[in-house]
């Protein structure tokens, strides 16, 4: 027996598979609004518990990137400490040149006077 005067309506949604149709199979039932929340309470633990496993196999992936990208990020910063002695030399290289430089024009200066 319903307990509540009113139409109820159960509504089957197809409009993903427009072109073939399906054989659908289900059940109607009237629960106690207690009775609901209950179920509902344990749709949405069900869910949670779904979306737990999910993110565990996420960490899973996450953390084997990490795991393969630790090499190749140990290599570019070899390289970078690589570019960064060769760039240390070339400045101190540059300064020692440029004075040495500026001691030349200093004495062709002094040639040609």
């Amino acid at each position: 027996p319903l307990h509540h005067v009113g139409t109820y309506s159960v509504v089957i949604d197809n409009s993903f598979s427009y072109l073939r149709g399906k054989t659908v199979s289900y059940s109607i039932s009237l629960h106690s609004e207690r009775q609901f929340e209950e179920v509902s309470r344990q749709e949405r633990r069900v869910q949670l518990q779904a979306e737990v496993e999910r993110r565990k196999g996420r960490s899973v992936e996450l953390a084997k990137q990490a795991e393969d990208m630790a090499p190749k990020l140990q290599r570019l910063r070899d390289k970078v400490a690589q570019a960064e002695a060769k760039l240390t030399a070339c400045n101190a290289e540059k300064r020692e040149n440029d004075l040495l430089l500026t001691e030349a024009l200093a004495k062709l200066k002094v040639l040609n006077t």
